[in-house]
């Protein structure tokens, strides 16, 4: 066991880890690095520059704006793991669906609670300047958090069980910890919806997705099972698209995703839009080779790698160093330079130290097996 873990971490004749999970899909990777990128950038004018997310401007009307829609970049990450968990658990055992289960629940549990006491440390020694740089900059969002005294409980509760099961956001070491309850609850379901396909025909299996849809539909489960779908088409139907196709589909994806959209309400945004344009994007990454290919590249790859580590530590250098940094030189750019000076370090500290010698470490004690390979398949 020791051996594979340690093998999992040393590096290969070059400065890059390898890959602790070796059957990951890099261009999913890089599809989740840019999501992880988005919410960071909109989490940041959110903070600092509330005005430009609500201005009626040509900027936000165009397709690269989907790059700082923190919205769709959830919604990304949603999908993506009804994908890959239900292509990993799809027809399942029982006993192999079990552990899976238990493994996510620990995969998401250790490195939340490093990283949530870490943010107590620094929340009693009063390194958090939000309140005051949000009342400069007129943020309705950065002036919510941590406006309660530390409390080293929460710190340890929350990583444990609250964010899971009784996630309070005016109570939390983390805001983003919205979204850990959905990937450890919907996941859930998403495996056992992988498991039930073991014992019913094809249709019966197209029919109990399509009811788990229905019944997900309106709340953020659905992104969920809207993943789960696209796994069950690509294993069953190999497709192939050619540049211009996986062209298409990219650029449908971005314009139904685009900041301001005044036309749409909420619900129909993010209970409809953005899922069916995340599994539009997903699709053609998952069956045009060159988009594969480009979403491939070292650059994307490398945020892929720590894109956990940015979505979990963005949050506290917003309210620490960025808000200090804000508050020092009232500069938007400056704060923006030193915030991504500090995650991305943050970030890639957290991978090495944290998050792949515990992935490694997990995969190890349940000997993760290969999957028969009915398509490009990545690991829980």
């Amino acid at each position: 066991m020791r051996a594979a873990w340690l093998s999992a971490v040393v590096t290969s004749g070059s400065t890059t880890l390898i890959n602790i999970e070796s059957n990951r899909d890099a261009h999913l990777d890089g599809l989740r690095g840019l999501a992880a990128v988005s919410v960071a950038v909109f989490h940041f004018f959110r903070s600092f520059d509330n005005d430009f997310l609500f201005l009626n401007a040509p900027l936000h009307k165009n397709l690269l704006s989907a790059l700082w829609n923190g919205h769709f970049a959830v919604t990304v990450f949603f999908v993506l793991s009804g994908l890959i968990f239900m292509r990993k658990f799809y027809q399942g055992e029982l006993l192999d669906c079990l552990r899976g289960g238990l493994k996510r629940y620990l995969r998401l549990v250790f490195p939340i609670f490093i990283l949530s006491m870490a943010t107590f440390g620094l929340h009693a020694l009063g390194g958090f300047y939000n309140f005051e740089a949000a009342s400069r900059s007129g943020s309705d969002w950065l002036i919510k958090w941590y406006r309660y005294e530390p409390d080293f409980w929460l710190a340890i509760k929350e990583p444990l069980w609250s964010a899971f099961f009784s996630f309070d956001a005016a109570h939390t070491y983390n805001a983003n910890l919205w979204t850990i309850s959905y990937e450890l609850l919907a996941v859930f379901s998403v495996i056992a919806l992988g498991f039930l396909c073991r014992f019913i025909p094809k249709l019966w299996q197209f029919v109990l997705i399509a009811s788990f849809m229905a019944i997900g539909f309106q709340t953020r489960y659905f992104d969920f099972f809207v993943g789960a779908a696209l796994a069950f088409c690509l294993i069953h139907f190999r497709v192939s698209l050619p540049i211009w196709a996986g062209a298409i589909l990219v650029a449908f994806s971005l314009l139904v995703v685009r900041f301001n959209q005044p036309s749409l309400t909420h619900i129909q945004i993010i209970y409809l839009e953005y899922p069916l344009a995340a599994m539009t994007l997903i699709a053609a990454a998952e069956t045009c080779r060159p988009l594969r290919v480009l979403l491939s590249q070292r650059v994307l790859a490398f945020f892929g790698r720590i894109s956990f580590g940015i979505y979990l530590t963005h949050m506290l250098t917003l309210c620490s160093v960025a808000s200090a940094v804000f508050l020092w030189t009232g500069s938007l750019w400056i704060t923006f330079l030193a915030y991504a000076a500090v995650t991305i370090p943050l970030s890639v500290l957290f991978w090495r130290a944290l998050d792949a010698p515990w992935m490694a470490f997990l995969n190890a004690v349940f000997r993760v097996k290969k999957v028969k390979p009915v398509a490009s398949l990545q690991s829980a």
